[in-house]
């Protein structure tokens, strides 16, 4: 007769490894209700439905000012970003040859992994648009006069992937000295506000009026991932 003992043994196993499953089961549960991602994608276009089919969107929780995540926006299936439930979010998107543009949004508070669709919609910059015109500096000097190039800066802070050329009003095709150092102003000015040199071409101008400047928008690159 066998021992009664040697029944027991498959019946606690399959008891205890249910109870394992069980617990493994619950804690996987329990992981997924404190971390309910939100998965936010779209098209980016612009306002006639033309796709815009390269640039970036760049996520900020709001007020905070760095990046928290970003998505490259792809041909044909703009965007996708991973989101935190129950938080307001800014995106930013900026395109090469597009105002730049926010929208905000606030992420559903739902306990469940969930699916948003929100397209998104941004202006062309029209080429050839004039930034300014003028001479911004105090006359027969290199001081730039007081807040004259600011809108200037603004723009193109707002709007990294926007190149431009200014043109320089010379009487003949050599750059005289006041010139060179109104030139050497406006550079360190850029530079001052974290703005690349890169991002401008310089031309002499023998048609503008003696040492005027105008900011023309000329081109658009991409901004490094």
């Amino acid at each position: 007769m066998r021992n009664p003992s040697t029944r027991l043994i498959p019946l606690t196993l399959i008891v205890a490894t249910l109870l394992l499953f069980s617990d493994r089961q619950a804690a996987a549960q329990e992981g997924r209700l404190e971390n309910p991602t939100k998965l936010y994608m779209g098209l980016v276009t612009a306002p006639d439905g033309t796709p815009v089919t390269s640039g970036r969107v760049l996520i900020f929780e709001d007020p905070y000012p760095n990046v928290v995540t970003s998505s490259k926006i792809n041909e044909g299936l703009g965007y996708r970003v991973q989101l935190d439930p129950e938080k307001m979010y800014i995106f930013r998107v900026e395109a090469p040859g597009y105002f730049s543009q926010e929208y905000f949004f606030s992420t559903p508070s739902g306990m469940e992994y969930a699916e948003i669709t929100e397209n998104l919609t941004i202006e062309p910059i029209p080429l050839d648009s004039v930034l300014f015109t003028g001479d911004p500096f105090a006359p027969d000097s290199d001081v730039l006069d007081g807040a004259s190039l600011d809108d200037v800066i603004t723009f193109l802070s707002d709007n990294p992937t926007v190149e431009v050329t200014i043109a320089v009003g010379l009487v003949e095709d050599e750059v005289d000295p006041i010139s060179r150092s109104r030139v050497g102003a406006i550079k360190r000015l850029f530079e001052e506000k974290g703005l690349s040199l890169t991002r401008i071409t310089w031309f002499r101008d023998l048609s503008r009026p003696f040492n005027s400047f105008a900011v023309t928008i000329t081109g658009f690159h991409q901004e490094d991932e």
